[in-house]
């Protein structure tokens, strides 16, 4: 790290010692950590919960608020009436767009 001659001065407007103060603490040695992301990411769903009259061919949209990426399991879809349909995460017709999060 460089810290140039008068980067630091007091509320009188005296440069600090950048140099002396650095000497007395170097080696300056430390580690950084990823902070970890417990926070799960929330979903706007297209067409949105309870919407009625849909295209049955339109595309179900999930639009998260963080990057997301496959896990494992399968998606079920149902109309409540007919037979589901169980699609696996990592079949072709799932997809997902890093920059628009869907």
């Amino acid at each position: 790290m460089t810290v140039p001659s008068g980067a630091f001065t007091d509320l009188a407007n005296n440069a600090l010692p950048v140099q002396a103060v650095l000497t007395q603490v170097l080696p300056w040695s430390f580690t950084t950590i990823v902070a970890a992301d417990n926070i799960k990411p929330k979903a706007t769903l297209t067409p949105g919960n309870g919407a009625i009259n849909q295209d049955t061919t339109a595309n179900l949209v999930l639009a998260f608020d963080e990057a997301v990426k496959a896990g494992s399991g399968s998606i079920t879809i149902t109309d409540g009436k007919n037979p589901t349909q169980t699609i696996p995460i990592a079949d072709t017709r799932v997809s997902f767009s890093a920059d628009k999060k869907r």
